[in-house]
C-alpha cells in the first residue's frame, strides 16, 4: 500500500467539539501533517484564514451558531471580493 505524505499541507480543523478536533489532529499526524490550526467556531475559523494560510479545511455541518454551509458561504464570498 502508497503511504499518503501530507508533511508539506496545512490543514484548518473546525469543530465546537474539541474531542473531535483532538481526534481529527491524532490522524492527521499519523499521516505527517505538521501544520494544523484549529477553531471551534466558524467566525474562529473565517478569523484563522484571514492570518494564516491553510491548504485544506476539515469543518463540522453542524455546530450552534453559525453552520458548516454557513462557513462555506462566507469563505465563498471573501474570495469573491479578493478576485
Amino acid at each position: 500500500m502508497k503511504r499518503l505524505d501530507l508533511s508539506d499541507l496545512s490543514f484548518l480543523i473546525i469543530d465546537d467539539n474539541n474531542y473531535m478536533r483532538k481526534l481529527l489532529r491524532a490522524l492527521l499526524s499519523g499521516y505527517g501533517v505538521r501544520h494544523i490550526a484549529e477553531a471551534d467556531c466558524v467566525d474562529a475559523g473565517m478569523e484563522s484564514l484571514r492570518t494564516t494560510d491553510c491548504d485544506m479545511v476539515l469543518c463540522d455541518w453542524e455546530m450552534p451558531g453559525k453552520t458548516g454551509i454557513e462557513f462555506l458561504k462566507e469563505l465563498r464570498a471573501s474570495y469573491a471580493k479578493k478576485n
